[in-house]
């Protein structure tokens, strides 16, 4: 059985009240950004970032920062102050009234994938977290790590504990 990963961007335009949803698939993976006006209730949505530099847009510092230094590109703030990217699950709401942004939904996890038997499950998770943490940094002295104090906080902390591979070398924390 072929399995392909489907994924979607759903409008809804009802004209009798003015209401518009806009609802990202789970997947994420098709990029929709979106900037509302509140004053004049229009709404901008594109599959290009560079269609809102058109108008003059002040820089969000904190997202630069965490862009540069973390290299991290999936968020729904993004560099230009009011254009927000709808991740997977989200929705966007605007009607006469009110705008509102949903983060994706609570709906039920992805079902549990079996291993081969001859492959341990931590050691295999190790190796993926590992490699998603160290495919992030970039050199020694400019990376930094945020961290909630959650479970998946604590697996990244102890994923960087073992060493960076920097430079072309290992690099272990000094303690």
């Amino acid at each position: 059985m072929l399995e392909l990963a489907l994924d979607f961007v759903l409008l809804e335009v009802a004209y009798r009240g003015g209401r518009l949803r806009v609802r990202a698939g789970q997947l994420g993976s098709l990029p929709i950004y979106f900037s509302v006006k509140e004053r004049w209730r229009s709404v901008t949505l594109s599959w290009d970032f560079a269609d809102f530099l058109h108008e003059s847009r002040l820089l969000d510092a904190e997202v630069l920062a965490h862009h540069l230094t973390m290299k991290a590109c999936y968020s729904a703030r993004q560099p230009c102050l009011g254009v927000n990217l709808l991740t997977a699950g989200a929705k966007l709401y605007v009607d006469g009234s009110e705008t509102r942004f949903e983060y994706g939904s609570n709906g039920l996890p992805p079902s549990p994938q079996s291993l081969p038997e001859d492959v341990d499950a931590t050691d295999e998770f190790s190796r993926i977290l590992s490699k998603a943490v160290f495919s992030r940094a970039s050199s020694i002295g400019r990376n930094a790590v945020e961290l909630s104090g959650g479970m998946d906080s604590a697996c990244v902390a102890m994923a960087i504990s073992s060493g960076l591979w920097l430079d072309n070398m290992w690099r272990y924390p000094t303690r």
